[in-house]
């Protein structure tokens, strides 16, 4: 959709309006060339003359080079970026009239990583190409624009899901949000300190993070940030594999057995997860993809455990699959998808079914 944004020149030096094309340029051999544009919506504080010309970005487009006199101007596509963002911050209905890729859903993922920062997430300058060269331009992060949409919208719910949140210096990507975020203190407002605007966090605006808590970065989260989130806990559902077998090996038995040994040896927050055995939201069967993943995945978690002794590894998995004199694992029965299953249906089995 192309946008066409309406200036007035007299009597306030402003703009005033936007329209779109529906259709586009035509020429006829009749008649001069036309376009035809379908009124949107007029604007209540649309930019003026000397704000256009105040903006580092905005004073180099076409327009403002020839004073907006003329009839018909073009924008490049960060020049009209800019423009549209300023004008759907001070004017909430404008953002209606943008593209679909340009708005923000109820959903939002986003996963922190160490260099994750607070430019990303609230707001923060960003170069960007302008006349033939790169300039500086306050952008609004991921954050910002949620709550922006969720201002507009109060009777929707929005969910921002961070994954890895324990990986981000969580701190310094919250900056002055800190005390924000907190449900008590929504609506407060802080002033931002890049951008100078009043900032608020609306009360439809949800925040879920996701973390390992067998990662020692968790231990970075200070007690500020623990208590402005609650926390639930989420161990191995076994009851997602329970009647499922692979062979005659029960996977929850499997399992429960499997992270007994491990809580015991190097705490409970080492245990194997379910998903480990799950294809979607139903528990694995095939005996090759069962082998597959037990090689590729969890025995080299269980090695890592141990790192290198051969006697721990072996009292995860007993000494079937594991030669603690040789010291090494025993290849002809991991390689075989029968003979690995074998060796755990012979370990984790119960005596009853091994009877049987």
């Amino acid at each position: 959709m192309w946008l066409l944004l309406g200036y007035q020149s007299t009597p306030d030096k402003r703009i005033v309006t936007i329209g779109r094309i529906s259709r586009g340029l035509e020429k006829s051999a009749e008649s001069a060339a036309t376009i035809e544009v379908a009124y949107l919506c007029d604007l209540t504080n649309g930019l003026t003359y000397d704000e256009l010309l105040a903006d580092e970005v905005l004073k180099s487009t076409e327009p403002m080079r020839f004073r907006n006199r003329g009839t018909l101007f073009a924008l490049a596509p960060p020049e009209s970026e800019q423009l549209l963002a300023i004008l759907a911050e001070r004017d909430p209905l404008v953002a209606e009239f943008l593209d679909d890729g340009a708005r923000i859903g109820q959903l939002t993922r986003l996963t922190f990583h160490p260099s994750y920062s607070y430019e990303d997430f609230i707001e923060g300058f960003r170069p960007v190409e302008s006349g033939g060269g790169l300039t500086l331009r306050l952008e609004d992060g991921v954050f910002k624009r949620v709550c922006r949409e969720a201002q507009a919208n109060p009777d929707k719910d929005y969910l921002v899901l961070i994954d890895e949140i324990n990986r981000a210096n969580v701190a310094k990507v919250l900056g002055e949000l800190i005390t924000l975020i907190e449900y008590d203190k929504r609506g407060l407002t802080v002033t931002l300190p890049q951008s100078k605007e009043s900032f608020a966090i609306p009360r439809n605006v949800y925040l879920l993070g996701t973390m390992n808590t067998a990662d020692r970065s968790i231990k970075l989260l200070d007690a500020a940030i623990r208590r402005r989130f609650a926390f639930v806990e989420l161990m191995a559902d076994v009851e997602l594999l329970h009647g499922a077998k692979v062979g005659a090996l029960d996977l929850a038995e499997f399992v429960v057995e499997l992270n007994g040994r491990v809580a015991q040896h190097v705490g409970r927050e080492k245990q194997i997860g379910h998903s480990f055995f799950m294809e979607g939201d139903q528990p694995i069967t095939d005996v090759d993809e069962f082998a597959r993943r037990f090689r590729q995945e969890v025995l080299p978690l269980l090695q890592e455990y141990c790192y290198d002794d051969f006697g721990a590894l072996a009292r995860y998995l007993g000494e079937g699959l594991v030669d603690q004199e040789a010291q090494t694992l025993r290849a002809d029965r991991l390689d075989d998808p029968d003979s690995l299953l074998a060796a755990l249906e012979e370990e984790f089995s119960s005596p009853a079914e091994v009877q049987t």
